[in-house]
Parts: C-alpha cells; sequence; structure tokens
C-alpha cells in the first residue's frame, strides 16, 4: 500500500516549533545526589509531568495511514506520538555506566533549591532504524478490542517499538511555569535527553517502526491505545495521565482520488475567494487529509458546509488560520446528518484553511464543500456581462486595472476596431495564488476566434489585425472560481522576439555557456520576462551589467537569484550594475523586465565572472631519457613513436587540488592500468602521474577531478583546439578524456611504420632526442638500426623494406637517379642515403656490402650477372674519390 499523504500532520509547521539553540542543559548548581524514590523529598521536587496530546486537527496519536511493512510487505496502521511536558520540571535523562551492549540511564529532577537528584530509570540502547540512542521502555502502542459496551477489551495487536529518543521538538504551551522559551534538549545522540516544561517530543507517522501490524487483524473497529512509561521507570508528578485511546477502524472500501487530490497542505497551491461550490470531491483512502486555502477578500462572517452521505462514511470538517505564526483553531463543524458546518469571524486579506478528514480512518466516496463568505464588489465597468453591454476601448493601447470576477458567473466584455494594420497583444494578469483569467477573442459576427495561453498568473495571446476589423474579448475565469483583481491591457507589438524566447518563467530560463561575455535581449511584450540561467566556472567576485542603449528614459528591473532563492535586485533608468560573490557551480537566475510594462527593443546584460582552472599543457614522458612531448608537438593523432612512455604531465594555469586518483588509463581492452606514483607541484601546477611503462597499442586516458570539481569542462576533449588542448566550455564538472596510441617508429604520425619514418629519423640523427628509440639519451645510428631491425624487421640497404637487400633494392636506389649527382644533401635514405650523411654514393654502398646482408637470389641466374655488371659498371665510372674509397 502506498502513503497518501507525505506527512500525516500538515499543519505542524504552525506548531511554532523554535530552532534555536542555546546550549546544553545546565547540570544545577553543582549539588547532585543520587539515590532511591524513598530518599527523596517529592515535596520540594519540580517534577514533570507527560501526558499524551489530544488533537483532533493534528491527528497526534490517532491513526495516521495505512501503509506496508519497508521490509515484509505486511499491511501496518501508522501512527503519530506527541508527548508534552506539562509538570513543573523537566523530563531530564542522561546516559551512565555501559552495560553490555546498553547504558545505564539516570532521571535527572530538579529540586526546588536548584539542586539535582538522580534516579536510575532504565537503559539507552541504540536503535538501528533511527541511527541513534533510545529510552528503553518509554512507549507501548496496542490495538484493542471494543467491548459491547465500548469498553476496552483485549489485545489483539501490539507495535514493536517501546523506545524513544527524547527532545524538544516543538512548543506545546509556554504560557506554563518554568517553560523555556528556547528549547533546551536539542540532539538525539548526546547522552542527555529530555522534555522541556511546556514543549512537547513527537515522532511523525512516517518514522520508522510508528506502526502496528494488522495484517492479520479482521475488519471492524477497535481501541488504538497509546501509553507513555508503561513500567513507571520515570517519576512524574502525575502518573495517571500516560494513556490514550482513540477509536479507529479498519477493513473500510477505498476509492479513486478526487481531482484536487495531493491538497493535503495547500490545495496544490491554490487560493479560493470569495463564495465556493467544490463537489467531486473524496476521502479516498483511510489517512487522506483534504486542506482548502482561501483568502477572505472583505471582512464578515464565512459559512462553510461540508455535504456527504454519513451511510457511507463519517468524515469531519476543521477550520484553522495563522496569526502571528501560531496556529488558531476556528472551530470544528457542527454535524447534522449528512453535513458539518462552520462559521466564523474572518478579516479582509487573511488566508484561512478548512480540512476536512477523518481520525478513525473512514471514507467517503464523494462529499460537496460550500464556502459562503463576505462578496466580492463588482468592479467600475460593471455591467459589461455580454456582447450588447461590452466597455469600448477607443485606442491601440489600454490597461485597464483593479478589475473582479465578483461572482462565478460574471464574464467581462470589452469591444475594440483596429484603427491600423499590425500585430496585437492582449494579457490579463492575477495576483499569485488567485485563479485565472481567460481571454476570449470573437469577430465582428461573435463567433470565436482565438484563445489565450497562461504561464503562471499571466495570460496572453497574440494575433494579426487588420485596419477597421472589430473584435469582441471575453474575460472570464479559467476555474469556477472568482477573482478578485486582475489587470487586462491591449497593445500593438513593434519589437521582435529575441533568440532567448520563450524563457519567461525559471523552468524556461536561458542557459548562458559563459564565464565572462555580454548578451543583447529585448522585451518585446510589456509582460515580457526574461530568465538568464548562469553557472558560476569559479569562486569569486562576478559583477553583473544591464545597460539599455540609446534608452535611459526606460526603466528596468532587474533581479538576481541563488539556487532559486532571492538574493537581490533593483528597479534603474537604462543602467544597473551589481557585484557580487560567486560559488564555483552553483546556479545564478537573472530576470529581467519592465516595472512599468513597456516594450524594451534592447538590453545588454555583461556577466564579469570568474573563470574556471584551465588546462595549459599535457605531455608524456619517458623517464629513461627524461623527455617529454606534449599534445602541441603529437597533434590530434596522440601517436607516441617510442614504447616505453611511463607518465603524463598536465600543467594547469593556476593552482589546483587533484590527487592520484583523479587520472584512469585503459588499455584497448578496457583493461586497466595501475598508477605507480603521483607528484603535485604548485610551482609551476603541474601534475605528473607515472605508470609502468606502456608497450604498443591504443590506451584511453580519463583525468576527473573528483577532489573539487574545479578542472572544469575547460578539459572536455570535444569542441575546438588550441595549442594542442581541448578547449570545451570552460563551466565546472567536465573531464579530460583523450586517446593514445603508442606506435614505435611512426616518427611522422601518420599511423604506419614505414620507409618515410626511416627517411625521417636519418635526417634527425644528433638532434631530437624524439626519435632517440633505444632510450640511450642519444639520437645516433643505434636508433636507425633499432627502427630498421628492430621494429621493421629489416635492414641497410633493404630499400623497399621487403626484409631482403637484394638487387631489388639496388634497382630501386639508382633509378632515383641520386647517386653521385654532384647535389648537396638531397638524398635520403630510401634513396641510397643508407649511411645517413645526405649523399648516396659509393659510401653508402661500401657501409651496406660491409653488413654482409646482400642475396643475390632476388633476379634469376639468367640476369643475375648483368645487374651486378650494371651495378659496378657505375661504380668503376665513379669519381677518384669513390675509388679511394673502395680501395680503403
Amino acid at each position: 500500500m502506498s502513503r497518501p499523504k507525505k506527512l500525516c500532520f500538515p499543519q505542524l509547521e504552525l506548531l511554532e516549533t523554535r530552532i534555536q539553540f542555546h546550549g546544553d542543559v545546565d547540570p544545577g548548581n553543582g549539588n547532585v545526589q543520587q539515590g532511591t524514590i524513598d530518599d527523596l523529598d517529592i515535596e520540594n521536587a519540580r517534577l514533570p509531568d507527560l501526558i499524551l496530546w489530544d488533537d483532533d486537527l493534528l491527528g497526534f496519536n490517532h491513526l495516521a495511514y495505512l501503509d506496508s511493512h519497508p521490509e515484509t510487505g505486511r499491511k501496518i496502521m501508522r501512527f503519530s506520538t506527541a508527548v508534552p511536558n506539562v509538570g513543573d520540571g523537566p523530563l531530564w535523562v542522561r546516559g551512565a555506566d555501559v552495560v553490555g551492549e546498553q547504558q545505564d540511564v539516570y532521571q535527572v529532577i530538579v529540586m526546588e533549591d536548584d539542586s539535582v537528584y538522580e534516579k536510575l530509570a532504565g537503559q539507552f540502547v541504540y536503535h538501528a532504524g533511527h541511527n541513534h540512542i533510545h529510552l528503553d521502555e518509554y512507549a507501548e502502542y496496542n490495538l484493542r478490542e471494543i467491548t459491547p459496551e465500548g469498553g476496552v477489551g483485549e489485545k489483539v495487536a501490539a507495535g514493536e517499538k517501546i523506545s524513544f529518543c527524547l527532545w524538544d521538538f516543538a512548543t506545546y504551551d509556554l504560557q506554563i511555569p518554568e517553560a523555556p522559551e528556547f528549547w533546551k534538549f536539542t540532539d538525539c545522540n548526546r547522552q542527555t535527553q529530555g522534555i522541556s516544561v511546556g514543549w512537547a517530543d513527537i515522532y511523525a507517522a512516517d518514522i520508522y517502526d510508528q506502526w502496528i501490524d494488522i495484517e492479520d487483524v479482521p475488519p471492524g473497529e477497535y481501541w488504538f491505545e497509546t501509553v507513555i512509561d508503561p513500567f513507571d521507570n520515570l517519576l512524574e508528578s502525575n502518573e495517571f495521565n500516560n494513556t490514550m485511546i482513540t477509536r479507529v477502524v479498519l477493513g473500510v472500501p477505498e476509492f479513486a482520488p478526487d481531482a484536487l487530490e495531493g491538497n493535503a497542505t495547500d490545495a496544490q497551491g491554490l487560493v479560493y475567494l470569495g463564495d465556493q461550490q467544490l463537489n467531486g470531491l473524496s476521502i479516498h483512502r483511510p489517512g487522506d487529509i483534504d486542506t482548502f486555502k482561501w483568502q477572505s477578500t472583505k471582512s464578515g462572517t464565512v459559512t462553510v458546509d461540508l455535504t456527504f452521505d454519513h451511510t457511507l462514511g463519517d468524515i469531519d470538517l476543521y477550520a484553522w488560520t495563522a496569526e502571528a505564526g501560531i496556529r488558531v483553531e476556528k472551530g470544528r463543524g457542527v454535524a447534522e446528518s449528512n453535513t458539518e458546518s462552520i462559521s466564523f469571524e474572518v478579516q479582509a486579506g487573511q488566508n484561512y484553511y478548512f480540512v476536512v478528514k477523518d481520525l478513525m480512518g473512514w471514507t467517503n466516496p464523494e462529499y460537496s464543500l460550500t464556502i459562503d463568505g463576505p462578496d466580492l464588489d463588482p468592479d467600475s465597468l460593471e455591467a459589461n456581462d455580454d456582447f450588447a453591454s461590452a466597455t469600448p476601448i477607443d485606442s491601440d493601447e489600454a490597461n485597464f486595472i483593479d478589475l473582479s470576477i465578483h461572482e462565478i458567473a460574471d464574464r467581462d466584455y470589452f469591444t475594440w476596431t483596429a484603427p491600423r494594420d499590425g500585430r496585437l497583444y492582449l494579457d490579463a494578469r492575477t495576483r499569485l495564488g488567485e485563479s485565472f483569467a481567460e481571454i476570449l477573442v470573437f469577430d465582428a459576427d461573435q463567433q470565436s476566434v482565438y484563445q489565450s495561453d497562461r504561464q503562471q498568473q499571466l495570460s496572453s495571446i497574440t494575433f494579426d489585425v487588420l485596419a477597421g476589423e472589430q473584435f469582441y474579448f471575453q474575460l472570464k475565469p479559467e476555474l469556477d472560481r472568482r477573482i478578485a483583481d486582475y489587470e487586462f491591457r491591449l497593445n500593438f507589438l513593434e519589437i521582435e522576439a529575441d533568440s532567448f524566447e520563450p524563457n519567461d518563467i525559471f523552468g524556461e530560463a536561458a542557459e548562458l555557456d559563459l564565464g565572462t561575455d555580454t548578451v543583447t535581449g529585448t522585451l518585446h511584450l510589456p509582460s515580457d520576462h526574461d530568465y538568464l540561467l548562469w553557472t558560476a566556472p569559479a569562486t569569486g567576485e562576478a559583477t553583473v551589467r544591464l545597460e539599455i542603449p540609446g534608452s535611459p528614459q526606460k526603466q528596468m528591473q532587474f533581479r538576481w537569484w541563488e539556487d532559486g532563492e532571492f538574493v537581490g535586485g533593483n528597479t534603474v533608468d537604462g543602467f544597473f550594475e551589481s557585484t557580487k560573490s560567486v560559488v564555483e557551480g552553483k546556479k545564478y537566475y537573472f530576470e529581467v523586465l519592465s516595472p512599468l510594462q513597456q516594450t524594451v527593443s534592447e538590453y545588454r546584460l555583461t556577466i564579469n565572472g570568474p573563470s574556471s582552472p584551465v588546462v595549459t599543457e599535457v605531455s608524456w614522458g619517458r623517464s629513461a631519457t627524461d623527455i617529454n612531448i606534449s599534445l602541441a608537438d603529437l597533434g590530434e593523432s596522440n601517436r607516441i613513436p617510442f614504447d616505453d612512455v611511463d607518465h603524463v604531465t598536465v600543467v594547469f594555469d593556476r593552482d589546483v587540488v587533484v590527487a592520484q586518483d583523479d587520472l584512469q588509463l585503459h588499455d584497448g581492452s578496457d583493461e586497466s592500468i595501475t598508477v605507480t606514483d603521483f607528484q603535485y607541484s604548485p610551482e609551476d601546477y603541474s601534475a605528473t602521474w607515472h605508470f609502468d611503462s606502456l608497450v604498443a597499442g591504443q590506451y584511453a586516458i580519463t583525468l576527473n577531478d573528483s577532489v573539487t570539481d574545479a578542472l572544469g569542462n575547460a578539459l572536455d576533449a570535444d569542441g575546438d583546439w588550441e595549442n594542442g588542448l581541448p578547449l570545451g566550455d570552460r563551466l565546472p564538472g567536465g573531464s579530460l578524456a583523450l586517446a593514445l596510441e603508442v606506435q614505435p617508429g611512426d616518427i611522422n604520425q601518420d599511423g604506419v611504420t614505414d620507409v618515410a619514418d626511416v627517411n625521417l629519423i636519418c635526417s634527425a640523427i644528433d638532434f631530437d632526442l624524439m626519435f632517440d628509440l633505444t632510450a640511450d639519451g642519444l639520437v645516433n645510428r643505434d636508433d636507425h638500426t633499432y627502427l630498421l631491425e628492430n621494429i621493421l624487421g629489416s635492414g641497410a640497404g633493404d630499400a623497399n623494406l621487403d626484409g631482403v637487400f637484394d638487387s631489388t633494392d639496388l634497382i630501386i636506389v639508382f633509378q632515383a637517379g641520386q647517386y653521385e649527382d654532384d647535389s648537396e644533401a638531397n638524398s635520403r635514405w630510401s634513396d641510397g642515403d643508407w649511411n645517413c650523411d645526405g649523399e648516396f654514393d659509393s659510401a653508402d654502398l661500401v657501409f651496406v656490402f660491409q653488413q654482409d646482408r646482400y642475396s643475390a637470389a632476388a633476379i634469376d641466374g639468367s640476369h643475375r650477372s648483368d645487374m651486378i655488371d650494371q651495378v659496378f659498371a657505375l661504380m668503376t665510372k665513379s669519381s677518384e674519390r669513390t675509388r679511394r674509397a673502395f680501395q680503403s
């Protein structure tokens, strides 16, 4: 079974609860005695007196609602428990010696001379369902039979909970002598607990263990019995007022909720005014509470009638109001057969609450509520209740105020003829909490053509008109309720809506993705409200400036909210500026409107706020050679040409809070790679994460600032790149997610290790440590050899990288036509420059043939000798320098 209401006593906030801490309980004048009851001077003791709070409206110690057990699913009856102290002194208990899993508890009794006396009163136990300590054997709950004579019969079910935490939850009656103005017992987790004089401890029905299991209890009426201090462990001035019994009924039918269901507190925020006839209502299940908020528009007498079929279930009517923050009950309905009625005096502008419920748990499928209050006065335009009596509007701009729908059947009519072509705007605004005024537009033939839309209290409509067209406008309540005060306005529209529309309510606020920037907008309607949402990217000062270029005579109103709470605003002529402290990640709403209901063709809103930390550099490193390669060097490919990368360094533009766990590294199989070490340098704002050397493959790295969220989406890899870094949207809450590919030897980062990389490393010898493939701190021929032999499985002379140096390679290099061509440094390794000196000459041939790698198997026998002859013919025609090279 689901819970019918969010609270069993929705008016609890009007109990004038004091939430002001005034320190721990004063233990008296230091004179503490311990003993038994026989040793106590009763006559001079200020003893507590605990009672059970019997309040029909608040429903304490009555059935609250039926529910399902949170663990077993069995049917349970929930209830609230309220225990005031009306005695001469506080109920005061304190923890003492721990005995096993329990702790002895002493009752502390204040004497007339302010000394205190202590007596053993029980044990404190830890209650897992409540997460704090309880006084054991404090309360007992029973369901008992009702005897034929109406007496209390046998027990049929009982509650499991007998322990309680004691504290000053709400005021009960501060007029009692010795009642403190502020609460004294403030915390269930303290070793000192209690209830002050004039205060009450309350356990709401939705708290754990506030139930009795009724799964096996037959339908019918029973006594619900609550007993406080059932074993007389506590000493009180009156031991005979600790029991309360109330009737409950089980097994009643349940029905569909009515159209207003959800009005347990204030009828969904609706305020009723004047006379009302509300039909088709129901108390659809046990514990259902219907509350109706009504505001009196005039002083006088209100009469409220509840009508229902008594045979289908008894229900009750209550009325209350709030005066100076205190609940004041105005009466309970007087029952006469199938009706209950309340009459009392009301004050103009005051809110009153009418409550329909039943304490026993009865339901009722249908009831009606009639509210007969002081009548509303007709407005100054009455009677304009039909087409014939419509109020004429003779201009292209009009504003009517102080209008009313003084009776449910009242309709206000206006007639207007368009003086020119254009786009017409109409709106009707009611006060917050009232019913809504709807606008219906009729043509000259009195046929309906348009109907208004509504946002909160504003109904509006726009449509095109032609000069000379006649229209009728009907204003009526959207709901069948009176309207005490509304405005009706007519204007031609001259300004286009801005790009943020619709953003006329909080829920439609246009989100601004900026740290420091200017936006422009318009107030295209007299009633236009622009809501803008800005999230602070960092903590600091933010200056917001609002201005109307070229229109200083127009008034603007600016309002500022922090996380939905109003923090300030002002009405200004053309210019406004405000500076406030903002907190990183918090949402700030800005509202722009015209208090004079003027349109504004352009306004500018500038936000100069603190920026979030951003990353200035990310680099991959190899500790063996102390080399780091930045993202700017790698480009968006993120390919690294060596295979012993063992750390990554991130540099920020300011000091940040970042930790080892903020980095996650995974390989291509999504296996996590452990971070072995972490350092952060506040001097240069760099953070370095170390891990075991990476082998060739794909990797994914994610850097989350889980500690402070300071890094922000500036690290988001989506978006534009600047200096090799992703810009993101520069707002808090993002992460840096990058892909990394380790591909040894891929010097040009084209995704393939091939002869082009061999050419590059050949040209890079002696000056670029990025090509130090052997990790010895030098870039030399060893790295070239490592690339050829260890990575490519090739060697010197193998120009086509097929793993064999043969005549095919000689054909390739000689066909390039660069052999001793007298051009300086124009040859590459793939063109025959196998010793990497920039020239293809005899020295390269000497170099490769001395490697003893030449294979004669590439050319078949009929051509092999010819090929060799051709090569040596070229060699013998070479310069004297070549011949000397061979002779050496």
